[in-house]
Formats: C-alpha cells, sequence, structure tokens
C-alpha cells in the first residue's frame, strides 16, 4: 500500500499501522482522534492529522521521518513545546501547519542553510519570544503565519 487516505471517516483512534513499512501518503484528517499522536511509518513523505482531538506533545519520534515532506498537524489539542529536532527537518520538508493548537515556548533559530520550507504556519498557539533571524535562510518560503501568538517582533528582519 503507498496512500491510505482515511480523512473524514468519524475515526476515533489511529488504525494500527506497525507492518505498514512501505506507505507514503497518511491522510487521517477530519475525524474524531483523540489522545497522543502514536509512532507512524518511517517512510512518509506526506501526513495529515489536522482537524482531530489530538494532545500531548509533538513526539520526538516525528523527526525520524528522512523523507517527509508536507506535516499537517493544525486544529488539535497539541501542547508543549516544539521538539528540537524538528527544525533539523527543514532541509526536506517543504509544508509545516501547526497552526491552531496550544503550543508554547520560543521558535528555536536554528532554521538550516538549506531550509526548503515554501510553507510554515505556527499561527493560533502560545508562542513567544522573537521571529528567528535563521528564518532568513528559507529563500523558498511563500506562506508564513505565525500570527495570534505572544511573538513581539517583525520579519524580515
Amino acid at each position: 500500500m503507498s496512500e491510505l487516505n482515511l480523512a473524514s471517516c468519524q475515526l476515533q483512534k489511529f488504525p494500527d499501522l506497525k507492518n505498514q513499512s512501505f506507505i507514503f501518503a497518511l491522510d487521517l484528517s477530519y475525524n474524531r482522534i483523540k489522545g497522543n499522536i502514536p509512532i507512524v511509518p518511517t517512510s512518509l513523505i506526506y501526513l495529515s492529522i489536522a482537524n482531530n482531538k489530538l494532545t500531548g506533545s509533538i513526539p520526538s519520534s516525528i523527526c525520524n521521518l528522512y523523507q517527509l515532506q508536507f506535516l499537517d498537524m493544525s486544529n488539535n489539542s497539541i501542547n508543549n513545546k516544539l521538539p528540537p529536532c524538528l527544525f533539523q527537518m527543514f532541509d526536506h520538508l517543504s509544508v509545516l501547519n501547526l497552526g491552531r493548537n496550544r503550543l508554547s515556548g520560543i521558535i528555536l533559530d536554528t532554521f538550516l542553510s538549506n531550509c526548503s520550507l515554501k510553507t510554515l504556519d505556527l499561527s493560533n498557539n502560545n508562542l513567544e519570544g522573537k521571529v528567528p533571524r535563521s528564518l532568513q535562510r528559507c529563500a523558498f518560503l511563500e506562506v508564513l503565519d505565525i500570527g495570534n501568538n505572544k511573538i513581539r517582533d517583525t520579519f524580515p528582519c
């Protein structure tokens, strides 16, 4: 199986994907999935778990998705800080949407020189601090939404 689209299926829990080592696209958006984010197959290129009822932190295991290009976890109740390893994924990740959650802390100033981000949405969270100066390294960035946080700064720097 290369793609699994279970969007809008009224699921209440994650499907068991332990033995799915060759799945590249997973869409579980617009369901009723509750609880923490489980470990997902490392073969994923596309992952959307937006518009569910997910809670807890973003697990550091998400950083083991070395081929991931699209990640949408928006509109959940995910809380805590952004895992530092997430910022090391920007050499291959082109879309990151974590908007409308309960994330806190700062946006780390560790964007890589080979940043391939095109879309970064961290809006409607509880993030604070300044806009990272290293964000300038994301030469392909087309959409940046960090509105409705506690960030007090301007961009571009």
